[in-house]
């Protein structure tokens, strides 16, 4: 692919004004990271924005994409925060620094793939080799895959993983300390998280009485009212142990998605969390 540098492509970026109106389109269900194809009637390579305008373009949990123009960014950080902006609905929860961008391109065959951007290199690539930029961000390709039901192939490895549980104090989530601790086989998916696990602290017979009563496959079933989270641990403490001053809920999907499940699981001798929230 050249890149010569094109007169409207070379003016986008100096010509962008803060005065330029976002606009989001609804593309239907395409998405060029996957497909080799292309919207009805648009080539990429006859697509040119507005002088000052950039195309960003995002899957969507529905298999969709959609699109958003957007007043052509300074740098990789202002792309980053606008793409935050204006694809709200599709990057809830996600900070502007861990948005991907990559540009979508087409390779010698003839098909539609994307490629990496060093931030440091914004200025000089994108204005002269973009015409349509990508917007990913870490875990999505995993929650896409959730929504459409798809399977994870990797095999599965088990080991010891270590428990903590979780109860509210005066307003506070508050952890079982680590002398504490139960530990159980890593598990395969939600309904085998606790098989093996003896409720002997007080505060896991807390959880043991707020799932549904009279089910069956108490002690892990989920409770009536939602009360009852999983939770993982993405830091470590100074002995290198997990660390409970950082906790991240399981998505919805993971209770019900064996697959989704894995993908979220710490690693052996890591520490999930079952609070009562």
């Amino acid at each position: 692919m050249s890149t010569a540098t094109t007169p409207s492509r070379a003016r986008r970026r100096t010509s962008a004004t803060k005065s330029a109106q976002l606009c989001v389109v609804d593309a239907g269900p395409r998405d060029p990271a996957l497909s080799n194809d292309r919207p009805a009637g648009v080539d990429a390579d006859d697509y040119s924005p507005p002088p000052g305008v950039l195309r960003l373009t995002i899957s969507t949990q529905g298999g969709g994409t959609e699109l958003a123009l957007i007043p052509f960014p300074e740098t990789y950080e202002d792309a980053q925060r606008a793409a935050v902006d204006v694809l709200a609905p599709h990057l809830q929860g996600v900070l502007p620094e861990n948005v991907e961008l990559r540009g979508v391109i087409q390779d010698r065959d003839g098909s539609w793939t994307t490629a990496a951007i060093r931030p440091r290199d914004w200025n000089t690539i994108v204005p002269t080799c973009y015409n349509e930029v990508m917007v990913a961000s870490h875990g999505m390709r995993d929650s896409l895959q959730d929504a459409r039901g798809e399977e994870d192939e990797t095999p599965f490895i088990y080991g010891r993983l270590f428990v903590t549980a979780g109860t509210m104090k005066g307003g506070l989530l508050t952890w079982t300390s680590s002398s504490n601790w139960g530990t159980i086989t890593r598990p395969a998916c939600y309904e085998r998280c606790f098989l093996g696990l003896t409720f002997d602290h007080y505060d896991l017979k807390l959880l043991k009485q707020a799932t549904r009563p009279g089910d069956t496959t108490a002690p892990w079933a989920i409770s009536r009212d939602g009360s009852v989270k999983m939770c993982t641990f993405p830091t470590v403490d100074p002995t290198n142990k997990p660390s409970t001053q950082v906790w991240l809920p399981l998505p919805a999907a993971a209770y019900t998605s064996p697959a989704c499940w894995r993908r979220h699981m710490p690693g052996p001798e890591g520490l999930i969390g079952v609070a009562r929230i």
